[in-house]
């Protein structure tokens, strides 16, 4: 079985996908906390049960697969910032699984990320016979969708350019999970939930979430009202209908007010049912810089959510 810090000389499978970062800036968004919670697709999630530390050498994971819950306990190996980082299963559904990450750079603002596997199924060669399609195929929809995330993250921090913000976040919401992860993917910390623990003088702003409306309270003064419809996460939210809007839109503008970059007062971030059918999604326009759009289309964004499309597939390039 190879080892977790060695190269991988034919890895089982391969998936690429050029971001718009540099190697440092992509190798860091992996190594923040909420890189776990991004990146797990909604068509197929895995439940963290205990973590310790994120990606540097020694770090490890324990996660519940479903349906049945089994227990993958996944440990990193060798890691180097910018250039690469190593997990390997040490107890899980495979007879072994290494995973190299890679980062090689192609422009001073853009890198090329390779993530090898090399992956052994348990009574091979047998069972390589009877599931191998099946696991390729499983993990040609999961890397598409990580991929399609990290691409979109990284944009959106190189169009914003917010400087780290420390915020309070009170969210009462099924969202909270992945509004605290995109915060902090972003490169911001949360330091306090709901004002209990921390000092004001050291929050550069307070947010709100609750019923559809996301309250922005900088530290300079002053109050900014995001009004939202219902957050998209998965494929029931779109079938509710109604008054919604892009979680990445909201947090977003939540950012931006947060750093002082948006004028007091209301802003509607509501999308209505009237545009599902709308193609392309327009991109929203705040603090004039335009958002990058995950979605392109409502029937992109049921495709992703639901894992119909595959690593290699056409996807959105957010920074155009």
């Amino acid at each position: 079985m190879p080892d977790g810090d060695e190269s991988i000389a034919r890895p089982r499978s391969v998936f690429q996908a050029e971001l718009p970062a540099p190697c440092n800036a992509a190798w860091d968004w992996h190594a923040r906390p909420g890189a776990f919670e991004r990146l797990v697709p909604p068509f197929d999630p895995v439940r963290l049960v205990s973590s310790s530390g994120t990606i540097e050498e020694g770090d490890s994971k324990v996660l519940a697969v479903p349906p049945l819950g089994l227990r993958w306990v996944a440990r990193h190996g060798r890691a180097v910032r910018g250039a690469l980082f190593v997990d390997r299963q040490e107890r899980g559904p495979f007879a072994s699984f290494v995973h190299h990450h890679r980062f090689t750079p192609l422009t001073s603002e853009s890198c090329l990320l390779s993530d090898e596997l090399d992956w052994r199924l348990p009574l091979e060669p047998a069972s390589r016979w009877l599931a191998g399609g099946f696991v390729r195929s499983k993990l040609a929809r999961m890397f598409a969708w990580r991929h399609h995330v990290v691409v979109h993250d990284l944009a959106m921090a190189r169009a914003l350019a917010i400087a780290p913000l420390h915020l309070d976040l009170a969210c009462m919401s099924r969202a909270r999970a992945q509004v605290a992860a995109f915060i902090d993917t972003q490169g911001h910390v949360i330091v306090a939930q709901g004002g209990r623990t921390t000092p004001a003088p050291s929050i550069d702003a307070r947010l709100r979430l609750a019923d559809g409306l996301l309250v922005v309270e900088p530290r300079r003064g002053g109050t900014i009202q995001l009004h939202c419809g219902d957050l998209v996460l998965d494929r029931r939210d779109l079938r509710r209908g109604g008054a919604w809007t892009l979680l990445e839109d909201l947090v977003a503008a939540a950012l931006l007010a947060a750093a002082g970059r948006l004028a007091d007062g209301p802003h509607s971030l509501v999308r209505h049912e009237c545009q599902l059918a709308s193609t392309p999604l327009a991109p929203l326009v705040l603090d004039g810089i335009e958002l990058p759009l995950r979605w392109r289309s409502m029937a992109e964004l049921e495709a992703r959510l639901g894992g119909r499309v595959r690593a290699g597939d056409p996807r959105p390039d957010p920074t155009a």
